[in-house]
């Protein structure tokens, strides 16, 4: 599977989308581009030297108001070797901006001397807390402020998860989303969450449909607008989801309307992993009695609730 299901790309202000190509090639009528981001499906090449896209809507557009976004490079840590790092590990992720270096210190303080940088999202190990808290040591007379990194730890198993069973940890608070299969942690990497009013919701949950792509669209409304075409979206609380993100590389840090962005690599790698199967051919699938759909903890420290029965699983939904 691809990380991306096709090519996408980004209409700037100036983008007009046309219903037809005749339309489009007389420059009339049209729509004017609102926050879109598109899949390009067909390429047409016109005798005058122009070029349009056919997208995923249907609609026409001249391909230099486009462009192409492929995403970030970012990809979580395969848990499953002999080289896979022992929990507890950690991501460095700088506070301000996570894809820069992480400061290295001699000592356990903001004073002690820098030694070294790690660079953003890298993987460190977890070798001892400071007394206070406030820095971990990740080698000999290496030290970094606990609030740049994001560490994985082992959780317990839901009770409503059978002992083999699949589920997903996501921890709001470090932005980390951790695939269990049973008791065993097989998946770690980085997300981006909700933020302020679009907080994630918190809960036990589980994926009731699998999409190989959607769009996403805000209220048209509002003075900021987007309608965006969404690769590998997993639902688990009505229209909240885990999915693919090419339009920004800020994973580790909060930045979504309420969903779980996860980078192209590791939204591909979550849709295969997470339940129920999608067969092949097919573009939804919905969780049912005989293949339900695996379990979702989403957690703060806010609310770290974990629910013991499906019964009361779904009345949460």
């Amino acid at each position: 599977m691809r990380s991306l299901p096709g090519s996408y790309a980004i209409a700037s202000k100036t983008t007009v989308f046309y219903k037809d190509l005749a339309q489009a090639q007389g420059g009339s009528g049209g729509r004017a581009a609102k926050g879109d981001m598109v899949k390009r499906r067909q390429r047409i090449a016109l005798e005058d030297g122009r070029v349009f896209w056919r997208t995923d809507r249907g609609e026409y557009v001249d391909s230099s108001t486009l462009r192409r976004m492929s995403g970030s490079r970012f990809h979580g840590v395969d848990l499953t070797d002999d080289h896979s790092p022992m929990l507890p590990f950690a991501f460095a992720v700088h506070n301000k901006r996570p894809k820069l270096p992480v400061v290295v210190r001699s000592g356990p303080s903001h004073s002690a001397r820098a030694i070294a940088r790690v660079p953003g999202r890298s993987v460190v190990e977890v070798l001892a807390y400071s007394d206070d808290g406030d820095f971990i040591q990740i080698a000999e007379g290496r030290w970094i402020a606990r609030t740049e990194l994001r560490i994985v730890e082992h959780r317990a198993r839901p009770a409503n998860v059978d002992a083999g069973g699949r589920w997903v940890d996501v921890d709001l608070d470090q932005q980390l989303v951790v695939a269990y299969e049973g008791s065993q942690a097989v998946f770690a990497t980085l997300a981006s969450t909700g933020k302020g009013v679009n907080a994630t919701p918190t809960g036990v949950f589980s994926i009731t449909r699998k999409k190989r792509q959607t769009t996403m669209r805000s209220d048209r409304s509002k003075r900021q607008t987007y309608s965006v075409a969404v690769p590998w979206p997993m639902y688990f609380n009505r229209g909240f989801a885990f999915h693919s993100t090419y339009w920004h590389n800020n994973f580790g840090s909060p930045r979504s309307h309420g969903c779980v962005n996860l980078s192209p690599t590791d939204a591909a790698r979550m849709y295969r992993f997470v339940g129920p199967e999608m067969p092949a051919g097919w573009t939804v699938v919905y969780g049912h009695e005989s293949q339900p759909g695996t379990v979702v903890h989403v957690r703060s420290a806010e609310s770290d609730t974990v629910l013991d029965t499906p019964d009361q699983r779904l009345a949460s939904q």
